[in-house]
């Protein structure tokens, strides 16, 4: 059954951390349908990679965890990331436990066993906090996923008619004055075939890395049809072990 108030977290990029195997398979495909973007890790470790690499709007995280648990992670996220929402989900219910979480600036806490639907209300109650622009202007989190979305198809097709191969998913992310286009599954036959020899890994790097500045006006272009903003390349960071490509660009 859907809640009420779903749309207003469709553009959401959700952040999902989660030791136990079987809740994390659970909620992370309830979410995946209904939210903007989802990634889903098992501990505090590897949430702090995500953010090092990915914009995020939200991280809902399990407090008991191995490696790192709830708490640490929201003071790793509070240095770098102050006004990031964190949601907490717990088996402890206990006003002391309530009271620490808050003082870590913890947004919301969630007692397990919990109902799905008690996820969505925290992400709309945050969403509210999250605020878009494009063009100068603060625009809906439903606007916000309708321009990402196009991006992401034009920059599809773009690849595909350019190299051959359309890439497995390109992620676009918005944040202020910041653009960053993640794109993964895109490696060609060619490169797939010199990538084979790991001594060639910086080789396949620099390819792609030469690839995506030649078409650094094509890419301005789209981004600038879809959010009226004007582009200019920062940086773009090919990591062809994991067949993943990010582009970063300034937006005026």
């Amino acid at each position: 059954m859907n809640h009420p108030e779903e749309n207003k977290i469709k553009g959401l990029t959700v952040l999902y951390v989660e030791d136990e195997v079987m809740l994390s398979e659970e909620v992370s495909a309830y979410l995946k349908r209904r939210v903007g973007k989802l990634f889903s890790v098992h501990d505090g470790v590897e949430a702090l990679e995500i953010l090092e690499h990915y914009p995020v709007d939200v991280v809902i995280t399990d407090l008991l965890m191995p490696k790192m648990d709830g708490m640490k992670l929201t003071q790793m996220i509070r240095e770098k990331h102050q006004s990031l929402p964190v949601i907490i989900t717990t088996a402890i219910n206990d006003v002391s436990v309530m009271q620490h979480s808050i003082e870590h600036g913890i947004n919301r806490y969630i007692i397990k066993p919990f109902d799905p639907s008690e996820l969505i209300e925290a992400l709309v109650a945050v969403s509210a906090k999250i605020e878009r622009r494009v063009d100068g202007s603060a625009v809906s989190i439903g606007d916000y996923a309708k321009v990402t979305s196009k991006i992401e198809s034009e920059v599809a097709k773009l690849i595909k008619n350019t190299s051959g191969k359309g890439p497995d998913k390109v992620s676009a992310f918005l944040q202020a004055n910041l653009m960053e286009l993640v794109i993964k599954g895109s490696r060609t036959k060619l490169e797939q075939t010199i990538f084979s020899n790991s001594e060639n890994i910086r080789v396949v790097d620099f390819l792609r890395e030469t690839y995506y500045k030649m078409l650094t006006k094509e890419l301005c272009e789209i981004i600038k049809e879809h959010s009226a903003r004007h582009a200019h390349l920062l940086q773009v960071v090919s990591r062809s072990g994991e067949d993943i490509d990010i582009i970063k660009f300034a937006l005026d």
